[in-house]
């Protein structure tokens, strides 16, 4: 999961919600391995995602060491956001 943010009236610092600033609310999820390229990309409604291990295991047959997560908001008005990415080590 992740912190939604917003384009519009987002310079609060009190910790509450923001608003959206969108029509609808939907992310970009992207996967791949450590200096790969994307091996899943899923689309979000949510400020969250479950990486099930059944889809682990169809992307990685041989589970590597870590894998990338990026994920990028998308708008109707600018595209796909700015990315956040980090790494998850997995052995």
């Amino acid at each position: 999961s992740w912190i939604r943010r917003s384009r519009v009236d987002a310079d609060s610092w009190l910790g509450s919600d923001i608003p959206l600033g969108e029509e609808t609310e939907a992310y970009q999820v992207d996967i791949a391995p450590a200096g790969g390229g994307v091996i899943r990309s899923v689309t979000v409604a949510a400020p969250s995602w479950t990486y099930a291990a059944d889809a682990i295991t169809e992307d990685f047959p041989a589970l590597p060491e870590s894998i990338g997560i990026t994920v990028r908001q998308i708008s109707a008005v600018v595209g796909q956001g700015t990315p956040a990415s980090t790494m998850f080590a997995l052995g």
